[in-house]
C-alpha cells in the first residue's frame, strides 16, 4: 500500500511494483496505490500474478482522488484463465494508458470527470464494468472475447475496497466505444447505458471477430430532447 497527498509516478523498467507469491501454488498478493492529491503517472509495471503452477491473480487497486491514472502494464494473472484476479481503477480526471496492457478476470473503471481511454492492443479483461460520470466518455479495446457483467466487490485494504459495480454507464450526451477481438457478450447485469437530461449519448459496439450477444440492455434515451446513436 503506497498513499501520497500529490502525484505517484514510477519510471518504466526501474519503478515496478510486484506483490507475486512466495510459492508456485499460491495467490499473487494485493497491491493499493492511492493519491489523495494529484495524480498516478505509472511508467512501469504493477503486477499481483498468481503462482506459476497454480494459485489465483491478486487485486490491484488505484485510486486518484483528485487527478488521473495513467498506466503502463498492469497484470493480475494466473495459469489458469479462471484464476485472474482483480484491477479497479478509480479516477477524478480520467484513466489512460502508455503502450503495454492490462491484464486481469474483473476489470473496474471508474471516472468521475475525464474520458477513459484503454485503446491498446494487448487489453485482455474477461469481465467489465464501468461507472463514468460528469464529462466522462469511455474507449476500450479488449484483444479477444469480454463480458459486460457484474464485478464483484474486491479491496480488503483500508480505503481500496470498491464494488459491486454493474453495467456499462456514462452520464449526458458521452460516448461508449467497446471494441473487441472475440465474442462480445453481456448478461442482465451488463446494460450499456449513455442517456442525458436532454439529447441521449452515442454507443459503438464492435466485435471486429465473433459475434455481439447482448442479454443486457442498450440505451442512449435523452430525456427531454432527442435519442442518440447506437451502432453494432
Amino acid at each position: 500500500k503506497i498513499t501520497t497527498g500529490a502525484t505517484l509516478n514510477s519510471i518504466a523498467t526501474t519503478g515496478n511494483v510486484v506483490s507475486t507469491p512466495r510459492t508456485a501454488t499460491s495467490a499473487g498478493g494485493e497491491v493499493f496505490l492511492h493519491a489523495t492529491g494529484g495524480n498516478i503517472d505509472l511508467a512501469a509495471d504493477v503486477t499481483a500474478n498468481g503462482g506459476a503452477t497454480s494459485g489465483v491473480g491478486g487485486t490491484i487497486t488505484m485510486i486518484a482522488d483528485a487527478g488521473s491514472i495513467k498506466v503502463a502494464n498492469v497484470s493480475s494473472q494466473a495459469t489458469a484463465a479462471a484464476d485472474w484476479g482483480t484491477v479497479q481503477l478509480s479516477a477524478a480526471t480520467g484513466i489512460t494508458q502508455y503502450a503495454g496492457s492490462i491484464t486481469d478476470k474483473y476489470l473496474r473503471l471508474i471516472s468521475t470527470g475525464g474520458n477513459v481511454i484503454l485503446a491498446n492492443a494487448g487489453n485482455d479483461a474477461q469481465i467489465l464494468a464501468a461507472a463514468l460520470s460528469g464529462a466522462s466518455s469511455l474507449d476500450y479495446n479488449d484483444t479477444n472475447a469480454l463480458t459486460l457483467d457484474t464485478v464483484p466487490v474486491a479491496g480488503t485494504l483500508a480505503g481500496s475496497t470498491l464494488g459491486p459495480t454493474s453495467n456499462v454507464t456514462v452520464a449526458g450526451a458521452n460516448t461508449i466505444k467497446i471494441t473487441t477481438h472475440g465474442l462480445l457478450s453481456s448478461t442482465t447485469n451488463g446494460n450499456v447505458v449513455s442517456t442525458g437530461a436532454t439529447t441521449g449519448g452515442e454507443v459503438f459496439l464492435h466485435a471486429v471477430t465473433g459475434n455481439i450477444d447482448l442479454l443486457g440492455d442498450v440505451t442512449a434515451n435523452g430525456t427531454t430532447g432527442t435519442g442518440g446513436t447506437i451502432t453494432m
